[in-house]
């Protein structure tokens, strides 16, 4: 069988095993979500937010993105295991410290009350941010070696169980809360988010040890090693922070402007619409290594394929989703977050165009091109910027989910554009299946071998 037939089938078989994982993963999520909500309310839902976007704001600015980097070096082996240990290692101690000693200076500022919530600056909360931010980093490390090395039978396995940790850790504590045995707060739930992650580790070095090895390489330069690494997550990193403000800005411009219940009721119906990016960001992990590792004109072969059946299974879901889930809202989560319903309907086409963008960008970074996504997250850095600003201010959260599906339009059309330029396609559509596509479906998904 010809190496790239052997790609091809390994693809196949990692993208089910993804879409069976993705499942029952989102299944749970979506339990799980219902019961934090239910616990903390409209308001506690805006803090719980705001949280949870102060630990990816300083993941992602002080991280460095190392974690594309080893998957794109794991998988077109330029790098040996070792090597990438070492280089994580030393990255992620940079990443703690400077985490640390931001943290230590912001929260003597007197601005310190817009990373947290007010009321909600206390010892607890602080070593609470560092701790799972930390873990967070380790998890994530773990996660991308075994993408990198295309194991994405154990990736997918330690999903599905965290998956079901969150099912029953927040179950109970909504039970326990719900018969008085005891009061579940902000605090509760985050303190079971950070013993979640925690066997998240556990889980991680389990199979590393089975698998791999924790040998170092100390022979790590700076010239011939750590600076060609950082030389391409540097760009990378640059447009994946933009890109996150992209994405979080409006948590922080809805909080300034308006409170913490109209930003847990924006947040929810935000969250709900994210659940296609669950689908999409596995599945372009899955995508990522497999093209890294491919020849050019089977990389192109395999990307366009990839991206039609991806946004036709995106469109069938969207509108599932619209047509079923969305009326459920109120009945689901209360009649207090009813708005819920009209934030989905508002932002869920920039969703579609968002998770689009992540299938596509990812022919740029395996062609080492990420120049093109950088460009692309600037050009809607500015217009989530300008966009939310103005519409917050005369809209509300409504505004806020029209500037969000403005941004991740914008976005999407510059890769695109881009795409058509870099690759001078022959044919443009990478949105609807063809013939050729459904056979293929139909050959390694349905057919028994």
């Amino acid at each position: 069988m010809s190496k790239e037939a052997n790609s091809s089938n390994g693809l196949s078989k990692s993208i089910q095993y993804t879409i069976f994982t993705q499942i029952p993963t989102q299944l749970f999520g979506i339990i799980a979500g219902i019961f934090i909500t239910r616990l903390l309310g409209p308001e506690g839902r805006g803090v719980y937010a705001i949280f949870y976007a102060d630990v990816a704001l300083f993941s992602t600015l002080l991280s460095f993105s190392i974690n594309t980097a080893i998957i794109h070096f794991l998988a077109n082996k330029e790098f040996t295991l070792p090597k990438i240990l070492s280089i994580s290692l030393l990255f992620t101690a940079i990443t703690v410290v400077l985490s640390i000693s931001v943290l230590a200076v912001w929260l003597n500022l007197p601005i310190a009350d817009l990373l947290f919530p007010s009321g909600y600056i206390d010892i607890k909360y602080i070593l609470w941010f560092v701790l799972f931010l930390t873990f967070e980093q380790i998890n994530s490390i773990f996660s991308s070696i075994f993408q990198g090395a295309k194991q994405f039978k154990i990736v997918n396995k330690v999903l599905i169980i965290n998956s079901i940790l969150n099912l029953g850790l927040f179950g109970i504590a909504y039970l326990l809360d719900f018969f008085n045995y005891i009061e579940i707060g902000i605090y509760e739930v985050l303190l079971i988010g950070l013993v979640i992650v925690s066997i998240n580790i556990f889980q991680w070095h389990r199979h590393f040890k089975k698998y791999f090895s924790y040998k170092l390489d100390k022979s790590i330069k700076w010239k011939r090693d750590i600076k060609k690494f950082f030389y391409f997550s540097g760009l990378g990193h640059l447009s994946i922070i933009i890109n996150f403000f992209n994405y979080r800005l409006v948590l922080w411009i809805v909080a300034y402007y308006l409170d913490n219940k109209q930003l847990g009721i924006f947040a929810l119906g935000a969250g709900l619409s994210q659940l296609l990016t669950f689908i999409s960001t596995p599945l372009s992990q899955v995508l990522l290594p497999y093209l890294s590792s491919d020849s050019k004109e089977g990389r192109l072969k395999t990307f366009q394929q990839f991206s039609r059946i991806h946004f036709t299974v995106l469109i069938v879901l969207a509108v599932l989703a619209l047509g079923i889930f969305v009326p459920l809202i109120p009945y689901v989560y209360g009649e207090e977050f009813t708005a819920s319903k009209t934030v989905f309907q508002l932002i869920i086409i920039g969703i579609i165009m968002s998770c689009q963008t992540k299938i596509l960008a990812n022919y740029f970074i395996s062609s080492n091109k990420i120049i093109y996504n950088f460009y692309a997250t600037a050009i809607g850095f500015c217009a989530s910027f300008v966009f939310n600003i103005i519409l917050v201010r005369s809209h509300g959260i409504y505004g806020a989910a029209i500037a969000q599906t403005i941004t991740y339009s914008s976005i999407f059309l510059v890769v695109f554009l881009a795409l058509i330029r870099f690759t001078k396609w022959k044919s443009w559509n990478v949105f609807i299946m063809n013939k050729e596509d459904i056979k293929i479906i139909k050959n390694k998904f349905f057919t028994k071998a």
